[in-house]
């Protein structure tokens, strides 16, 4: 594989590769190797499940058999497929995979870099902290001391990594201040569809059902206000069920395709941000929302104080929730200033043209001048 190389092949490791992903790290991985890919890098992606291929660009490599647990059991493997790959430079957005990833730019004196995707992550004993409030009895013990090696083994791989990436200033003061690194901060990227969002009507929520996202606000604030149309999309487990019944004014969509999720987003006249600040880096639904003019309403998620800058709107609580849900519906175009700057902030600051040659800055390719707002560095 090393013949014919420039210094342009780079790797992904990531326990899934999807095309079609409405939020999460593996929809901006999938974004920048598609873009490295366009732009005449090699890029090649290990991944779960048996064979390769060719999407859009990206080879496929598909050879990790543990996605969910015991991820280190294939450390020896993702190492030597980076060998043999002769990667530039490696990545990951997955603190299980930090360690590989950080061993090979040690070993092969190439470049590593790890992104942090929630600002819970940068902590040492993430897993092992979720582990103890989650489970119990034997669970607790076997997942414990399964989370402690993961733990272990993120926490080397943040601190042996030669580029740490960030997405928000907390996430940089806390890697600065637990590790003693200094990460560049580099913004999401983005792609528009073309969608027609000129008719806007109802509140969404979009997300996975977990507990730091707090669901729970989202369906209070359906019962509160009987008279707006709301949208879940999401995937349901089980525990979550009994909480959708018998709310008429609540659509429930379920798990979707990407691009019905965006449409949902830009059609509707608003979308609600529920999830606790630590469950969050700075989300994808954010940049979707802001694109096609919806407003973002949220309780925590404030990325760099952007909402409380003018890109949204900042609820303490759900009588301040309501509050503006029923502003909205009177009069959508009073918040078209706010919708209007979000728009700009997005094309100014997070396509491929603008978020690409900051990402071939920070690795080290070429410096670039343009460089958006400059709001990120």
């Amino acid at each position: 594989m090393a013949e014919n190389r420039k210094g342009k092949r780079v790797s992904f490791v990531m326990p899934y590769f999807f095309r079609e992903v409405s939020g999460g790290a593996e929809k901006q991985a999938y974004l920048l190797s598609k873009n490295l890919a366009l732009r005449g890098f090699d890029v090649y992606y290990i991944t779960s499940g048996k064979g390769e291929e060719i999407v859009d660009g990206i080879r496929i490599l598909r050879i990790l058999k543990f996605p969910h647990i015991l991820q280190y059991l294939e450390y020896p493997k993702v190492l030597l497929k980076f060998f043999e790959i002769d990667a530039d430079v490696v990545m990951t957005r997955i603190r299980h995979y930090y360690f590989p990833v950080s061993l090979y730019g040690i070993l092969s004196f190439r470049n590593s870099v790890i992104f942090i995707p929630e600002n819970a992550i940068p902590y040492p004993f993430y897993e092992t902290e979720k582990v103890i409030r989650t489970k119990r009895g034997i669970r607790r013990i076997l997942g414990v001391i399964n989370a402690l090696i993961l733990d272990i083994f993120a926490f080397l791989g943040i601190l042996l990594a030669k580029t740490v990436i960030v997405q928000n200033e907390k996430q940089r003061e806390r890697v600065r201040r637990i590790y003693f690194k200094d990460p560049k901060k580099l913004p999401s990227l983005f792609e528009p569809l073309n969608v027609d969002f000129s008719k806007k009507e109802g509140v969404c929520w979009v997300g996975n059902l977990r507990e730091i996202k707090r669901v729970e606000l989202f369906l209070d604030l359906v019962r509160r206000v009987r008279g707006v149309n709301f949208y879940l999309v999401g995937r349901i487990p089980e525990r979550y069920r009994n909480l959708i019944v018998g709310l008429e004014n609540l659509k429930v969509f379920g798990e979707l395709p990407y691009e019905e999720t965006v449409k949902i987003i830009a059609t509707s006249k608003a979308y609600i941000n529920t999830s606790k600040e630590e469950g969050e880096g700075f989300p994808n639904t954010f940049l979707e929302s802001w694109y096609y003019k919806t407003l973002v309403i949220t309780f925590d998620v404030d990325p760099d104080g952007l909402i409380s800058k003018g890109l949204g709107v900042k609820v303490k609580d759900l009588d301040e929730a309501e509050r503006v849900i029923r502003d909205l519906e009177e009069d959508f175009g009073k918040f078209s200033d706010i919708t209007e700057r979000a728009y700009l902030y997005v094309v100014n600051n997070h396509l491929p043209e603008r978020v690409i040659p900051l990402w071939c800055e920070v690795v080290g390719y070429y410096d670039v001048q343009d460089k958006g707002e400059d709001v990120h560095n």
